[in-house]
């Protein structure tokens, strides 16, 4: 029996239409289909969904039978992420980061670092700084 399954693939809204890819196996050694398989995907690339990506019509050898495996093509939306820094200066607790519903279909996990938690992280690190060095002033001066 040949297997021929079509590669999953993903995609944001917009973007072209991935390559389709399929695999075959089963074959003996050396062998080789009589006839490639079409594969094909009615996606809409303007639209997040799941979209069926479909192998069919491959020729084999008489002595093979011909299994076909579907594949998806996920599309879904791409992550803006905002990068101004904020307005506000005078209360951190306003700048927190939350996880919002843009930010459910990352694909990858992001670390956001924007406005006021960007000079805390700078400021917190300057004074670490300044706070190793006045030890190190100390010590030299007490030993």
């Amino acid at each position: 029996m040949i297997t021929i399954k079509a590669e999953n693939k993903d995609a944001h809204i917009g973007d072209d239409k991935p390559k389709l890819v399929y695999t075959v196996s089963g074959l003996a050694d050396g062998e080789k289909l009589l006839k490639e398989p079409v594969i094909s995907c009615e996606a809409d690339m303007n639209k997040a969904g799941q979209y069926v990506i479909a192998v069919s019509d491959a020729q084999a050898s008489d002595n093979y039978t011909i299994s076909y495996v579907n594949g998806t093509l996920s599309v879904t939306e791409k992550v803006v992420v905002d990068e101004k820094p904020s307005e506000s200066t005078d209360n951190i607790s306003d700048n927190t980061l939350d996880a919002s519903a843009d930010t459910v279909n990352a694909e990858k996990t992001e670390t956001v670092v924007t406005g006021d938690t960007a000079s805390v992280t700078l400021w917190s690190a300057i004074l670490l700084i300044a706070f190793v060095s006045v030890l190190q002033v100390l010590r030299k001066k007490y030993h």
